[in-house]
């Protein structure tokens, strides 16, 4: 539990709109089924910041917390009215600096219940000051494949309107990550968590579409047409040559070789990610920003359990860089 605990607080800290302001005070709260987890989460944040365990604190602690981990808190036992620790969020306008969710959704069975969600994320924004950071990790091994990219659509197009000021709240996607230590311990490939923050400078695409992503998911790379791209081009691959003619371009790379990394950006299905680390032993990171195009190369990350191969989505902004960890 160690590891993720790390991972997800390092995703809060290392966020290009934290580098510089920085977190000072959290709150944590984790379901007893997830001690571990917990105690993980306060050692690691007490090396920055006061700590306090418990949602009972929201309720006396008036502008003092910046960041929420909320992880499984409707288990406890001495909670049976689930919702009110959660509308507390609601009392707390621009205030907290992160919220960090762990398996909420699933503990809640909301995971495909998106009018749920979106009261959920609509508490969050309300919450979270101004460029604050979101982090919603969930553990998806047993949905179907499609509920992630219908995550990934859902948070990055979800809009709301403030109940106290009126103007226009989302949040701007960070990225999409499987969470490394389920994917090599447990070979769990469908274990991943969203970064994003809070946005009032919304634009939209155009008149109909919200986000570039929307745009790419809604025209090009509708799921008609990715299959459509891969009949055409052959099994695993969306575009001209195939495996054959990308497998003529890696080899005119003469220093890949095992266990040296590569950032694939523009991944697609997967084809040519698999194809290179299954030819060369090459470690790759694949990127990409439709969701229809992930949808199916976590299918096939899922099935194949190579884990030379990780997954992850993007938007690549003009103002700052997403960092990969390779």
């Amino acid at each position: 539990m160690a590891a993720v605990a790390r991972e997800l607080w390092n995703s809060v800290t290392t966020h290009p709109k934290k580098l510089i302001a920085g977190i000072e005070r959290v709150l944590i709260d984790v379901d007893p089924k997830q001690e571990k987890l917990k105690q993980d989460l306060v050692e690691i944040v007490e090396e920055r910041a006061k700590v306090d365990v418990g949602i009972s604190h929201l309720d006396s602690q008036h502008d003092y917390y910046d960041a929420i981990v909320l992880s499984n808190i409707l288990n406890y036992k001495n909670r049976a009215k689930v919702d009110v620790g959660i509308s507390h969020l609601d009392t707390q306008h621009d205030y907290y600096d992160a919220i960090v969710l762990s398996n909420i959704l699933n503990y809640k069975n909301i995971v495909e219940n998106n009018e749920k969600i979106c009261e959920l994320l609509k508490k969050m924004l309300e919450s979270l000051q101004p460029e604050g950071i979101a982090v919603i990790h969930e553990n998806l091994e047993k949905f179907p494949i499609n509920t992630i990219p219908n995550l990934t659509k859902l948070f990055d197009v979800f809009l709301t309107s403030s109940e106290h000021t009126n103007e226009a709240l989302g949040f701007e996607f960070y990225t999409m990550k499987q969470v490394e230590a389920s994917l090599y311990v447990g070979s769990n490939f469908l274990d991943v968590y969203w970064v994003l923050s809070k946005s009032r400078d919304l634009q939209l695409y155009d008149q109909k579409l919200v986000t570039f992503r929307d745009f790419l998911d809604k025209t090009q790379y509708t799921e008609d047409n990715v299959k459509a791209y891969e009949w055409i081009f052959g099994e695993n691959f969306i575009s001209p040559g195939g495996a054959p003619e990308n497998l003529k371009i890696l080899k005119k790379f003469k220093t890949l070789r095992p266990e040296i990394r590569m950032l694939d950006i523009g991944v697609g299905i997967g084809g040519g990610a698999r194809q290179v680390a299954r030819e060369f032993g090459v470690h790759v990171l694949g990127c990409d920003l439709s969701s229809n195009m992930l949808v199916h190369a976590l299918e096939r990350n899922q099935r194949d359990k190579d884990h030379r191969q990780r997954l992850c989505s993007a938007y690549f902004g003009s103002e700052e860089a997403v960092s990969y960890y390779l």
